[in-house]
């Protein structure tokens, strides 16, 4: 079964909260898991990932923390899944052709490849501002 996990789930939550919360100033990761009620050791990680890939900022010092650096109107759903998990593949042939032993006589090869590319065009169409729930109130569990 295809599933977004969890480490990209909490990093949904904590980048939208950043992004409704964060203009005036830095939360630390800790703090931010408390808001959201989620783990803050793997929150943790998966902001140190968003930090890598240039969707958060990391602020060192007394008073540091993350804050959103990308726009959720250009960050993709796409772009985000790839920055905690890497590439999105449905097969490891799209990748290591080279390890298969079924690559002489494999069937599905070349339409998965397809499916592949629908799919990773399909997760880079969605804009991040699209997961915003809708304007009647923060979830249950979000603390201000």
């Amino acid at each position: 079964m295809l599933m977004i996990n969890r480490k990209v789930e909490y990093g949904l939550m904590a980048v939208l909260y950043l992004a409704d919360h964060g203009d005036t100033h830095i939360l630390a990761s800790k703090e931010l898991a408390h808001r959201l009620g989620i783990p803050a050791e793997l929150l943790g990680k998966v902001l140190q990932a968003l930090a890598r890939a240039g969707i958060v900022e990391a602020v060192q010092g007394a008073r540091g923390g993350y804050q959103l650096v990308r726009s959720i109107d250009t960050l993709t759903l796409g772009d985000f899944i790839e920055a905690i998990e890497g590439p999105i593949l449905l097969t490891k042939c799209q990748v290591d052709t080279e390890r298969c032993e079924q690559s002489s006589t494999c069937l599905i090869r070349s339409p998965m490849k397809s499916v592949h590319s629908r799919l990773h065009d399909f997760f880079q169409s969605i804009p991040i501002r699209d997961l915003i729930e809708s304007p009647a109130g923060s979830p249950k569990g979000v603390r201000p």
